[in-house]
């Protein structure tokens, strides 16, 4: 039969095994906490990780729109010096005799008031044509003037805006 002794070994093991499941049961509730808090971070990091991406990718959109508009900014530059380097061999031209008598003097297509010194040559170089810029610098090499030594008359010149059937749109408006 079943001794006393046996009945108590049973119950301390039962008491045993109710102690086990009872701190099982908290480390299973620790745990499932504990993964909540986990997942919120989770999610909070995914969330994270996504708004910036999206400003990367919007960093790097203005980026190259920078980059566009600081290489039109200097595209324009490089045609403003160009322009005022023709306007500069221009004028050095029509003080300079043709190079050749055989031909047609250079400045022959420039009015004679803008070859004359004074106020005269001041109104008719504003006039004079910039298409015979090319056939100078063919014909004569003068040396170039940076911007700061043109007149303010010379510099108004080759700063007018060329005529065109497109409206010129601000090319420092980069976004």
């Amino acid at each position: 039969m079943i001794s006393v002794e046996q009945i108590r070994a049973l119950e301390g093991r039962v008491e045993k095994a109710l102690a086990y499941i009872a701190s099982l049961k908290t480390e299973n509730a620790d745990l499932k906490r504990k993964l909540e808090l986990a997942e919120g971070e989770l999610r909070r990091s995914a969330q994270r990780a996504a708004e910036l991406e999206a400003a990367a990718d919007a960093f790097r959109r203005d980026q190259a729109r920078i980059e566009e508009g600081i290489i039109h900014a200097l595209e324009k530059l490089d045609a403003f010096e160009d322009l005022v380097i023709r306007a500069a061999d221009v004028r050095e031209v029509s003080r300079a005799p043709a190079v050749r008598s055989d031909e047609a003097p250079v400045h022959a297509s420039i009015p004679a008031a803008a070859l004359a010194d004074g106020p005269q040559a001041n109104a008719a170089a504003q006039v004079a044509p910039v298409a015979a810029a090319p056939v100078a610098m063919a014909t004569s090499l003068p040396a170039s003037r940076s911007a700061d030594e043109l007149s303010p008359e010379e510099l108004e010149v080759a700063t007018a805006p060329e005529s065109s059937a497109t409206p010129v749109e601000n090319e420092l408006d980069i976004f």
